[in-house]
C-alpha cells in the first residue's frame, strides 16, 4: 500500500468490527490446542499416542461444525449477524 493512502475497506466500521473480532477468535483458538498439548503430556503416564487421541476427539466435533455452519451460511440473510454471533459463541465457549 502506498504511503498517504488508505483502503477503503478499512474505512467502513462494520468490517473493523470484523477483522477485530476475527483476530482475536484466531489468536484465542490457536492457543487452545497448544494449552491441551501441554494439559494432557502433564498426565503422569501420558503418552504422545493420548495426546493424538484427544486432538482428534476436538476435530471431529470441530469438523461437524464447519459443515452444518455452511449450510448455515448459506440459508441466513443477515450474515454479518451471524458471524457476530458465531464469534461471541466461540468467546463464550
Amino acid at each position: 500500500m502506498l504511503s498517504g493512502t488508505s483502503s477503503p475497506l478499512l474505512s467502513q466500521p462494520r468490517f473493523r468490527l470484523l477483522a477485530s473480532a476475527r483476530f482475536v477468535s484466531v489468536l484465542g483458538s490457536s492457543f487452545g490446542p497448544i494449552a491441551l498439548s501441554f494439559g494432557v503430556l502433564a498426565l503422569p503416564g501420558a503418552s504422545p499416542a493420548d495426546l493424538s487421541l484427544v486432538l482428534a476427539c476436538q476435530a471431529l466435533p470441530q469438523l461437524a461444525f464447519v459443515l452444518w455452519g455452511g449450510v448455515l451460511g448459506d440459508r441466513v440473510r443477515s450474515r454479518f449477524r451471524l458471524v457476530c454471533v458465531t464469534e461471541t459463541t466461540a468467546a463464550a465457549i
